[in-house]
């Protein structure tokens, strides 16, 4: 009930799409916790936002080319897999400046100082020191090429005690320090790479390298790995998970004291007595009457009466209507007459509990002589739209509505019924 109240609350047109995902959820596992329903909805708002800074490219069609036309396609050149053999630089080996450049080491072209090839091999002696290719994929949600003006929270944290402002991103896995960011802390030492880095466009990320470091969020002291690439800062789950009360803002845990069965009992009695003596003339037995109004019914110009006869019932079920209608007769709802220009038939409807319930069959004659009421009801959006929010919701149910609404005397001929 607490999943299917939170989902109203996403009356917006907007997030018609999020309601059916949240439904769905709930469908195929109708267990799921409010906690978990709020962070895989959160999670979908967060990848729709950010599919939204991918660029014009994915939203625009692209055109159809003419027949017979034919165009080459522009791709867009990619970064170097590794290193430039030459000089190191991050840049491919054929654009490299030193290709014509003679190296003063082995006195060959074609390489910077350093950068030998014979030198390179005699200088790996120890193979369990040579660094190693990152082989996990981790995805980080956000573009990094953020260029929006998209509201974003920002986060001040000391990195090696030097004040760093940084994105916070909880759809990034880790966290990722700008090139510019990284020479303002000082250069700490670069290691390889532990992960392959992916943005939300499934674009490979150029990381320089990580390090280790300490930092410090909101006061709360952490440490961890911190990756170098030329993207925006961003404060990634792996630092905000260490920071418990800015975790738990973010996904909305709370810490709830344990309350036993026999708590609530006592709460639910409690709350039930103070509402029967506050208003005890809502919980007084027999049939409740409103006293607001009475209800009154419009004949259209030239309306004929309508006079239908009692449709059969089996002799087992009469003295059940009989017994009903005394009752009806006893708590006035019903008045005996012995002549009438309207009348509609009765159906006897049998309640899950055994008793059975008159209904009058007035869509034989007396629904097309009324006038309508043209007034608009709401629609379920503007209902919900309404309750967003709320903090406290309960369920009333009126014995009998129906009977406690009293009709004007010129509309009482008009619904006359014809039992049996």
């Amino acid at each position: 009930m607490k999943c299917l109240v939170w989902i109203c609350g996403l009356a917006e047109q907007e997030y018609a799409e999020i309601r059916t995902q949240a439904l769905r959820k709930l469908e195929c596992n109708p267990h799921t916790t409010l906690r978990e329903l709020s962070a895989e909805i959160q999670q979908l708002l967060d990848i729709r936002q950010d599919a939204k800074l991918l660029g014009s490219s994915l939203s625009v069609p692209t055109p159809i080319p003419d027949v017979n036309a034919v165009k080459a396609e522009k791709h867009p050149r990619k970064d170097p897999p590794s290193p430039c053999f030459r000089c190191g630089g991050a840049h491919w080996a054929n654009e490299c400046k030193f290709i014509e450049k003679r190296c003063h080491t082995c006195n060959r072209i074609g390489h910077k100082k350093g950068f030998c090839k014979n030198f390179s091999r005699r200088r790996v002696k120890n193979p369990k020191k040579t660094s190693k290719r990152a082989n996990k994929v981790v995805v980080v949600a956000s573009s990094t090429n953020d260029n929006t003006s998209l509201k974003r929270i920002y986060k001040t944290v000391r990195i090696n005690e030097i004040p760093t402002r940084m994105r916070l991103d909880t759809g990034a896995d880790v966290t990722l320090l700008s090139y510019k960011d990284w020479i303002s802390i000082g250069r700490p030492k670069l290691q390889p790479a532990l992960f392959k880095l992916k943005s939300a466009n499934n674009k490979e990320i150029n990381v320089r390298g990580h390090f280790k470091c300490t930092f410090v969020i909101e006061g709360h002291r952490g440490e961890g790995n911190c990756h170098v690439a030329n993207t925006t800062s961003l404060l990634g789950l792996d630092w905000i998970m260490q920071v418990k009360p800015l975790f738990r803002r973010l996904t909305g845990n709370v810490t709830c004291n344990a309350v036993s069965a026999s708590t609530l009992a006592t709460l639910r009695k409690s709350l039930t007595s103070r509402l029967q003596k506050q208003f005890p003339a809502v919980f007084t037995s027999g049939l409740g009457c409103c006293t607001k109004s009475k209800v009154s019914l419009k004949l259209k110009p030239n309306a004929t009466p309508v006079f239908r006869k009692a449709r059969p019932v089996p002799y087992a079920v009469q003295p059940r209507i009989a017994q009903e209608i005394d009752r009806l007769v006893a708590a006035n709802v019903l008045t005996p007459v012995d002549h009438s220009d309207w009348a509609a038939p009765v159906v006897v409807v049998q309640k899950k509990n055994g008793s059975i319930r008159l209904c009058a069959d007035f869509s034989t004659g007396l629904n097309n002589a009324l006038e309508q009421h043209q007034h608009p009801l709401p629609t379920p959006d503007d209902i919900f739209a309404k309750l967003n929010g709320g903090r406290y919701f309960s369920q009333l149910d009126l014995a009998e509505a129906y009977f406690q609404l009293e009709m004007d005397e010129d509309s009482r001929p008009l619904l006359t019924i014809n039992t049996h």
